[in-house]
């Protein structure tokens, strides 16, 4: 099993709106002094749990209880929180709520015109909530109902966001072993902030959970005879990065594109002197642009290739395992020489 997460807090604090398309660590204004150590807390368990809520605001947090308690089809399981690698949370309402949409619907066969259109418009306001009874009515045998739903399902898509709108109340969780689907049995999730101390966030209002690994490095070795000399021959880093996390590769070394003649040389970032003839992509596709002898990348089995050089940082742009390729010469003939690779993830130094 994996070492256990250090669950200190990270940043910022629920509830905090920000743009669906943005991402904010909030670091509220102090009023008092915080001790060293709990900065050094913070700093070392940074980027470790991220909450993604329906706002659309993105927090990192601590999470402080030990496991989830999940309902499935075949029973209760008690899963780890050290284990859980992501959470994607189906539809939770609160009791309240899920009364007022029963009713709502129920009202949509009212005798009364009037009860029937203020139930549509309670519907609507209620949004993604209650979009799956509404969905769910567009099956309704009464005709009058069918066809109330129908406008009703049209107006809801035209004023949430499509990701809202989740018909499944399963969450699915990913776990270090095995993928889970089930419905997590509890309102609310435990948490702690540096700044304002523990509190109880609502399921209702997450979408997403996302536990990044501590910061890790790896060093290994790319040889050209194997990776460089034919456009299918990917190194399998065995490294595993998460969508917008922080990698940082660095690589060194030599290699020869005429099978050892010594007739073109070149670094990480490729031949000097020789045009872009493409590269290695996603299950053999080119990426213009790039010199041969040039070291390359791709994220999961079908990831556009991305040039790496002597030095890469950024934020990974999805979730998989990272591979490595040396761009072939065009001479027709094996590479050989190796180029030494550093890779770090979970925080760019």
């Amino acid at each position: 099993m994996p070492a256990m997460f250090r669950w200190t807090l990270l940043l910022g604090l629920f509830p905090v709106s920000v743009p669906v398309s943005g991402q904010t660590d909030i670091i509220p204004s102090q009023k008092g002094p915080v001790s060293s150590a709990a900065i050094q807390a913070d700093k070392e368990s940074r980027g470790s749990v991220e909450l993604r809520f329906v706002d659309g605001s993105k927090v990192r947090m601590a999470v402080l209880q030990q496991t989830l308690d999940i309902v499935t089809k075949y029973g209760k399981l008690t899963v780890p929180v050290r284990d859980i690698r992501k959470i994607e949370f189906g539809l939770h309402v609160s009791e309240e709520v899920a009364k007022q949409v029963e009713h709502d619907v129920q009202s949509l066969a009212s005798n009364v015109h009037a009860e029937r259109e203020a139930a549509g418009r309670q519907l609507v306001e209620l949004g993604y909530r209650a979009y799956p009874a509404i969905h769910a009515a567009l099956k309704s045998k009464d005709p009058e109902v069918a066809r109330r739903a129908e406008l009703l399902v049209r107006q809801v898509r035209e004023t949430v966001p499509a990701h809202l709108l989740r018909l499944d109340a399963n969450d699915r969780i990913d776990t270090a072993e095995f993928p889970i689907v089930g419905r997590i049995d509890s309102p609310t999730m435990k948490t702690r902030s540096l700044y304002f101390g523990e509190k109880d966030i609502k399921i209702e209002d997450l979408l997403a959970l996302h536990i990044s690994r501590p910061n890790s490095s790896l060093e290994l070795t790319v040889d050209a005879a194997k990776y460089g000399s034919g456009s299918n021959q990917w190194l399998d880093t065995g490294v595993e990065v998460e969508a917008d996390m922080d990698l940082n590769i660095s690589a060194s070394g030599q290699v020869d594109l005429t099978d050892g003649k010594g007739g073109q040389v070149a670094g990480p970032a490729g031949a000097q002197g020789m045009g872009a003839v493409g590269g290695g992509g996603g299950r053999g596709g080119r990426s213009p642009g790039i010199r041969p002898g040039a070291l390359v990348a791709r994220i999961g089995d079908a990831g556009e290739t991305f040039f790496i050089g002597e030095q890469h940082k950024s934020k990974s742009p999805r979730e998989g395992k990272l591979y490595l390729q040396i761009i072939p010469g065009p001479f027709g003939v094996p590479s050989s020489g190796t180029y030494s690779v550093k890779i770090s993830t979970g925080g760019l130094p």
